[in-house]
This record gives structure tokens, sequence and C-alpha cells, in this order.
């Protein structure tokens, strides 16, 4: 994976984050939100399994886990904007991360 490639991926999962925060409190929109919910986790994922460090950063974001009640941490790129970052549940790494992958990021 290339620099280019992680820039697109973050960029299209900021907009399935987006979509889903635009659609999560309609009702009638449930289905479509928990879809760009989940689109938006499988991109961050597709990172974390196919790109290494020096492309892509992991931190644990303390403020929004305080927040939400529950470890939240950011996937961004290197030497991209901040704003091109998303957060993703610390059980949804656990679930869908080997160890292996796990410890390579240093998220535990």
């Amino acid at each position: 994976m290339d620099a280019n490639s992680v820039k697109a991926i973050l960029t299209q999962a900021c907009f399935f984050n987006q979509q889903w925060k635009n659609q999560k409190t309609v009702p009638a929109a449930d289905s479509f939100a928990e879809l760009m919910r989940i689109s938006k986790n499988r991109c961050q994922l597709q990172l974390l399994k196919f790109s290494t460090p020096d492309l892509v950063w992991t931190r644990l974001d303390a403020e929004e886990s305080t927040r939400v009640g529950e470890p939240i941490w950011l996937v961004g790129g290197v030497k991209l904007p901040d704003s091109l970052a998303c957060h993703i549940p610390l059980r949804i790494l656990h679930e869908q991360l080997s160890a292996e992958q796990l410890a390579g990021w240093k998220i535990s």
C-alpha cells in the first residue's frame, strides 16, 4: 500500500463517517446509518491489515474514550491532515484484528 492509497481510503472512511453521523438520529435511516458505520470501520481495518506504521498512525483518544465510556482509538495517515483521522472502538479492533496485528500497531 502506498501513501496515495492510504489517503484515498481515509477519505472514503471520512465520507462514510459523515454519512453515519448525519443519519444516525433519523429513525427511518437506521439501516443506512449502520451500513455507513460498518463501511467506515472496514476502511480503517483495511489500513491496519495492509499498511505499515510509516504510512498510518494509531493512538488512543482518551477524551473521546471518557466521553463514550469505552476505549476509542484514532486511525490516521502519516503526513496527512488530522481531519482525515476517524475513531474506531477498541472492541472492533479486538474482534477484527489478530493478536499479531494488534501488537504491531501497539494497540492494547
